[in-house]
């Protein structure tokens, strides 16, 4: 089904839970038949009727779209978007505790769109709907929840899953560990990837999504395990907790064998994974292990968001005093599937840097540096 580009992007913000504040509907489209169009694909869509955004984003998303329309008198607003608007929120109970205290915001459920063989189509009047696959997620609306920052997608993951779309021969027919899964975003992507571009006849394929929070792990699990993702059914995908910190132990051999193994990735997958300075040294060291060659030349595409230029540093001459080299590889944003859904500003684009990360060929003497 084609619709107008604006109406697209506006559904796509809508199943991403957007803030209501980023939204925009041209004076042209303000009319009975955009009304109805949204009421059919966010109201009576079956998909979002299992999994909606929280209450009440959905009440807020409703206003503003009220508030859009009222300006055509001749627009008759349908019932259901006034039920969306009385209903009340019985996830959240109240109690005197909650009354005197600020509750967090409930956890949602967000639907990112993307589509094989993404083209830079920023001038089509209309998109092909059908051509897009949805990777749902129950998401924290949050940036810290339950003490843990891996309960929401951030930036850097939107980057690589746009890379790894553009050039799926980095996973398909490969075993692929990524580290610090989160909450599964780029574990779906990667994951419906290889369903869906290899013959079930010829899968090679492996993935294992792994973090360190046994709640992140649990919630990861069934997100990946939703019936509406394309990675429901596959059964070439399994979930651990890996500890980073274990490669610092003097007796890493355990992690190793893991690593080497029960894992052995042919590449390996990270995004935003360097936030706290104190991380570098059990990435890098973790990262080495995994990189050790065996039959074939493993390699990394890490993903990181430069919040701070001194944290960058440190992860970039961590990784060559261990050994490692680094390949910086440029991602152009114009044509990004998630441009529209996440927080997608210049300056936020040029934070994220894409790399591959390989071993050296030559390393005699390597120490592994744990400080």
């Amino acid at each position: 089904m084609s619709i107008s580009r604006e109406i697209f992007t506006l559904l796509r913000q809508y199943a991403a839970a957007v803030p209501v504040f980023q939204l925009k509907l041209h004076d042209s489209l303000i009319n009975q038949f955009t009304h109805d169009l949204l009421v059919q694909h966010l109201i009576a869509n079956p998909h979002f009727e299992s999994y909606p955004p929280t209450l009440s984003y959905r009440q807020s998303f409703w206003k503003w779209v009220i508030r859009r329309l009222e300006s055509n008198p001749d627009i008759e607003i349908d019932s259901q978007v006034f039920a969306v608007l009385a209903e009340r929120d019985s996830s959240r109970k109240i109690s005197v505790s909650s009354l005197c205290t600020c509750q967090p915001p409930s956890p949602s459920y967000v639907t990112y769109y993307w589509r094989l063989n993404p083209e830079c189509d920023a001038n089509a009047p209309s998109i092909d709907f059908s051509q897009y696959i949805g990777a749902t997620l129950l998401e924290s609306r949050t940036l810290i929840e339950s003490g843990t920052t891996g309960l929401r997608t951030w930036l850097s993951a939107f980057q690589l899953a746009h890379y790894l779309i553009s050039h799926p021969e980095h996973v398909v027919n490969k075993r692929v560990l990524e580290l610090g899964s989160g909450i599964g975003f780029l574990g779906i992507v990667v994951g419906s990837l290889q369903m869906l571009l290899e013959p079930d006849a010829e899968q090679k394929s492996f993935l294992h999504l792994t973090d360190v929070n046994s709640d992140v792990v649990s919630r990861c699990i069934s997100n990946v395990k939703l019936p509406c993702n394309k990675t429901s059914p596959n059964t070439r995908i399994d979930f651990g907790s890996l500890d980073w910190s274990d490669a610092l132990l003097p007796d890493y051999s355990s992690l190793r064998r893991h690593l080497q193994d029960d894992i052995n990735p042919d590449v390996i997958l990270g995004a935003d994974l360097v936030f706290d300075p104190s991380l570098v040294p059990a990435l890098i060291s973790t990262l080495t292990l995994a990189l050790e060659s065996g039959a074939r030349r493993r390699y990394a595409l890490i993903a990181l968001n430069v919040r701070k230029q001194e944290t960058h540093a440190l992860f970039r001459s961590t990784a060559l005093d261990n050994g490692l080299s680094i390949e910086d590889i440029k991602t152009p944003t114009e044509c990004n599937d998630f441009r529209d859904t996440v927080n997608w500003s210049v300056d936020h684009v040029d934070s994220v840097k894409l790399m591959k990360i390989t071993r050296k060929t030559k390393q005699p003497n390597v120490q592994r540096q744990n400080v």
